[in-house]
């Protein structure tokens, strides 16, 4: 969780950042808030290094069906830190009186 944290593109924290799912994997792959987000130094476009750039419908997540859209950031991100969290058995339990972490 802490690793892949990290790696979360600062357009996302920028997006995202004031949503409870984001705040509470913040508290959660950073309790300490040693990372600090810092945005990009450049702002120009990745080149393309002389290929066609790639159309929309090519683009996907392997195994799914053609034209299948990819879960937008905020999804990967909670589908990362649920299965960090459940990999590392710190997801927690729902009960009668609520969810308990």
């Amino acid at each position: 969780c802490q690793r892949s944290y990290q790696t979360i593109p600062y357009q996302c924290y920028q997006d995202f950042r004031t949503h409870f799912i984001f705040k509470q994997m913040i508290e959660n792959c950073d309790p300490t808030g040693a990372f600090k987000w810092q945005a990009p130094t450049t702002t120009l476009a990745p080149r393309t290094m002389g290929r066609e750039t790639a159309s929309a419908h090519l683009i996907g997540v392997a195994g799914a069906p053609h034209g299948a859209v990819p879960p937008s950031p905020l999804q990967a991100l909670v589908l990362a830190t649920l299965a960090a969290a459940a990999a590392a058995g710190t997801l927690g339990t729902a009960s009668a009186e609520g969810w308990r972490l």
